[in-house]
């Protein structure tokens, strides 16, 4: 199975606050967050999101700090 580069996407949620959509194209999005602000959410992606595909890629070798929930 080919591992695919999961893409991160702030989306607006029905009462207004924001989360982190994150599509990896196997299987239902994942949802990470939840944001204030489009800003707020933006800003996790710039900042955090480079080192969650990391781990997911290791297949989480630090469950103590993972965010994925796979864990």
């Amino acid at each position: 199975m080919t591992t695919k580069t999961p893409h991160f996407q702030p989306e607006k949620t029905k009462d207004g606050r924001w989360f982190v959509a994150v599509k990896t194209g196997n299987g239902p999005d994942s949802h990470i967050g939840d944001f204030d602000t489009e800003a707020d959410a933006e800003r996790w992606v710039a900042t955090k999101s480079e080192v969650l595909a990391w781990q997911r890629e290791l297949k989480c070798r630090a469950p103590l700090s993972c965010e994925c929930r796979q864990c």
